[in-house]
């Protein structure tokens, strides 16, 4: 590693990435912006919930212009069809980024990703991080994987969001959008909206539209 490694966010537009990445982006110069990568389409999601998760990443990196973050926003395309049946849709998910990340990798690369406390994805972790090592020495690249919200609760997710003054519109946390609004039944849905009940109880203010049903 150099002293002028890039960060690379795997960022989805949801409320964990979005944290991770306004967190890292905060510290970005002109010199060393942070890379954002996002896919182009995700294999389970409907044209709204796509759609929802393109209007908040723009509104957020409008909102990070702003504030003077330098942030390089690279969208990629992952082609293919992945199973999302099981119990667990926590292998799926990761691999489809996996295939994203290998497009984009180079030397020195710490790549972070935003998976919290309760994700599924803490199940395969540990082959996880084999496969990229895997891919790192195929592609004859050098480069780190990082999880930094592995201890973070959903409710500690929105704290973050909501201490940095992150906008609610710059980020998104429903999989089935009925038009422009989340579901609000969805277990994402429910999941944010136990978040903000916790953070009432401590006086930490909310104001999501679901939290308000």
């Amino acid at each position: 590693m150099t002293d002028r490694h890039r960060n690379v966010v795997v960022w989805s537009g949801g409320a964990d990435s979005t944290a991770l990445l306004d967190w890292y982006a905060s510290t970005s110069s002109k010199a060393t912006p942070t890379l954002a990568l996002s896919i182009a389409s995700h294999p389970y999601l409907h044209k709204d919930s796509v759609k929802a998760q393109n209007t908040a990443q723009e509104a957020y990196l409008k909102y990070a212009r702003r504030k003077g973050y330098h942030i390089q926003h690279k969208i990629v395309k992952v082609s293919g069809k992945f199973d999302w049946g099981g119990p667990t849709s926590g292998t799926a998910q990761s691999i489809v980024w996996l295939f994203a990340i290998a497009q984009v990798l180079q030397d020195d690369d710490i790549v972070l990703m935003g998976y919290i406390r309760k994700d599924d994805f803490w199940h395969y972790r540990d082959k996880f991080v084999a496969l990229f090592d895997a891919m790192c020495a195929y592609k004859d690249v050098k480069a780190k994987i990082q999880f930094p919200l592995e201890w973070d609760t959903k409710s500690e997710v929105i704290g973050r969001l909501r201490n940095a003054k992150v906008p609610n519109k710059c980020w998104t946390s429903c999989d089935n959008y009925k038009g422009k609004k989340p579901c609000g039944v969805c277990s994402k849905c429910i999941t944010l909206k136990e978040a903000c009940e916790g953070y009432e109880a401590t006086k930490l203010s909310y104001d999501q539209e679901i939290c308000k049903k």
